[in-house]
């Protein structure tokens, strides 16, 4: 069952958040997949919320078998 936290107040900046053990740079040459799926199950662990992308470049390289996956009650904003 879907939490009833009012996601905008669980907002995560993947550039800058704490809560975050990794956090993205966006730079376009960093990779940024760890942190990204990182934060996806930190934000999806505590019940939902924002991960929030500030403006720059996400390089996600695709790897087999390594798929980024959405979790249920993770909102990304852009």
């Amino acid at each position: 069952e879907f939490s009833t936290i009012a996601l905008p107040a669980n907002r995560y900046n993947i550039k800058t958040d704490p809560r975050l053990s990794l956090r993205a740079v966006g730079d376009g040459l960093a990779d940024d997949r760890a942190a990204i799926a990182a934060a996806i199950n930190t934000i999806s662990a505590a019940g939902g919320g924002v991960l929030y992308l500030p403006a720059g470049t996400y390089r996600i390289p695709w790897r087999s078998g390594d798929a980024l996956t959405g979790e249920s009650g993770v909102v990304f904003q852009g």
